[in-house]
C-alpha cells in the first residue's frame, strides 16, 4: 500500500512538472514572438506589443490564413469576449458585440482610418475582405478618451500589407459548395527607395435560396516612397463593390427581385518625417466614401 502511494504521488508530481514545464515554454515562445510585432492601436503611439497594458488580441496574416476566413466576420469570433449574430448567408449583415455591448459602440479602422457608417455607427462585418490585410489589432474595453463615442466597446484596426524587397506574384483559386468561387490576385515590389504592394480579389456565391446570391469585388493599392532616410510618403487606396439579393422580406415572404449593391472608396495620403531619432511628424489626408443603393 505505500509503495503504490509513493508511486502514484512520484506520477503525478512528474506530471505536473512536465506540464509546468511545456507551459512555461508557451508562454516564453507568446512574450517572444510579441516582440516582433510594433501595436499602434492601443495608445495611439508605436509601442512594442509585449509593453501594452491594455486588454488586446494581435491577429496576424498567418492566423488569418490558418482559419481560412475569407472576410472579417468568419475571424473575429475567434477573440475572446467577442460574439458575432449574421443574418443569412455569405455576405449578409454582420453585426459584432464586444463585451456585451450594442453593435454600434465598436469603432473600425482601416490603416487608422474611421470607416463605420457615419450615420448609425454600425459597421456590416460581412463585406470586409481580407486579402489585403497584414495584421488586425483589437482593443477590447472602452476607448472613447482616444477614439470618440463610437469606442465604447473596443477598436479594430486593420492595417494592411506593404511591398516587399523581392518581386513576388501571387495567384489564387478556390471553390465549394452553392457554386461558390474565389480568385485572388497580388504583387509586391520593393527597394530602399520605396514599395508597392497590388491586390484584387473577386468572390462569387449563389447561396441557399433563389435570389440569395452574392458577389464581392476589391481592388487595393499600397505605395511608399522615401524622399530620404527620415522622411516618407504613401499611397493608399482601396476600392470595393458587393452585390446581394435580398431573398426574404419576412420569413414567410419570399422577394425574388430585391437587390442591395455597397459601394466603398478609400483614399488615404500619409507622410511622415523624423525631426531626430525621438521626434517624429506625421500627417494623414483621408477620404472615404460609402453608397447604397437598394432595389
Amino acid at each position: 500500500m505505500k509503495k503504490s502511494t509513493i508511486f502514484l504521488l512520484g506520477f503525478i508530481f512528474l506530471i505536473s512538472f512536465v506540464w509546468g514545464d511545456e507551459k512555461e515554454e508557451k508562454a516564453e515562445k507568446t512574450q517572444s514572438s510579441l516582440k516582433h510585432y510594433i501595436v499602434v492601436t492601443a495608445d495611439k503611439l508605436e509601442e512594442s506589443a509585449e509593453e501594452v497594458s491594455a486588454s488586446f488580441t494581435l491577429i496576424t496574416a498567418e492566423q488569418i490564413k490558418e482559419k481560412q476566413a475569407i472576410n472579417l466576420a468568419e475571424i473575429l469570433p475567434f477573440v475572446p469576449g467577442f460574439s458575432m449574430a449574421q443574418i443569412g448567408s455569405l455576405g449578409h449583415l454582420s453585426t459584432l458585440f464586444i463585451r456585451g455591448a450594442e453593435s454600434d459602440h465598436n469603432l473600425v479602422l482601416i490603416n487608422s482610418i474611421p470607416v463605420n457608417d457615419p450615420a448609425s455607427s454600425w459597421f456590416d462585418f460581412s463585406s470586409l475582405s481580407l486579402d489585403d490585410i497584414e495584421k488586425i489589432e483589437i482593443v477590447r474595453g472602452p476607448q472613447s478618451t482616444l477614439y470618440g463615442s463610437d469606442a465604447i466597446g473596443g477598436v479594430i484596426n486593420l492595417l494592411s500589407k506593404k511591398g516587399e524587397k523581392k518581386n513576388k506574384f501571387s495567384l489564387n483559386l478556390m471553390g465549394g459548395a452553392d457554386a461558390t468561387y474565389k480568385g485572388t490576385f497580388s504583387f509586391s515590389s520593393g527597394s530602399e527607395r520605396g514599395n508597392i504592394y497590388l491586390n484584387t480579389s473577386h468572390l462569387s456565391t449563389q447561396g441557399n435560396f433563389e435570389n440569395d446570391d452574392y458577389t464581392s469585388t476589391t481592388f487595393f493599392f499600397r505605395g511608399e516612397v522615401r524622399v530620404k532616410k527620415l522622411s516618407s510618403f504613401e499611397l493608399f487606396a482601396r476600392y470595393s463593390k458587393t452585390n446581394l439579393g435580398i431573398p426574404f422580406s419576412s420569413p414567410q415572404n419570399p422577394s425574388p427581385l430585391r437587390r442591395h449593391t455597397t459601394e466603398e472608396g478609400l483614399l488615404s495620403l500619409p507622410f511622415s518625417f523624423s525631426i531626430s531619432r525621438s521626434w517624429k511628424l506625421k500627417f494623414n489626408l483621408s477620404y472615404f466614401d460609402r453608397k447604397y443603393e437598394f432595389e
